[in-house]
């Protein structure tokens, strides 16, 4: 049986980028919410936790196809992507309940290097797209 090609895998990255985004999306706005005080924390907690199930659903599903070779570096980056998410809201999570200012400063600064990586995949997706 063939695997898949190059457009479908593409396709497939391009949705599970959309998926993601919803989440991240959500996810700094819940982080603005608390840096505020307009959140309970347990209602912070209620959504973290959906945000976290969510991109483990979409990282099961995504690892479960079957790449291209030449494209196999790609969807391996893209798997390290969604575990740096989920990982991200886990710490924010840990900061909730411990309410250490290191968790905090932590969950910052792995949001911002996700947002950093998810634009580089992003735009390579894109353009490979085209």
């Amino acid at each position: 049986m063939f695997g898949m090609t190059r457009k479908q895998f593409l396709k497939k990255s391009s949705q599970l980028l959309k998926d993601i985004s919803l989440d991240l999306l959500t996810f700094m706005e819940l982080m603005e919410k608390e840096n505020n005080s307009t959140i309970t924390t347990n209602n912070s907690q209620k959504k973290l936790e959906i945000i976290r199930r969510h991109v483990e659903e979409v990282f099961l599903k995504y690892e479960k196809i079957k790449p291209p070779s030449n494209y196999r570096p790609l969807y391996l980056r893209i798997l390290k992507l969604v575990t740096s998410l989920q990982e991200t809201v886990v710490v924010n999570q840990n900061y909730l309940e411990s309410a250490l200012p290191a968790d905090l400063k932590e969950s910052k600064r792995l949001l911002e290097e996700f947002r950093q990586e998810f634009r580089l995949v992003k735009s390579e997706i894109e353009k490979d797209l085209k």
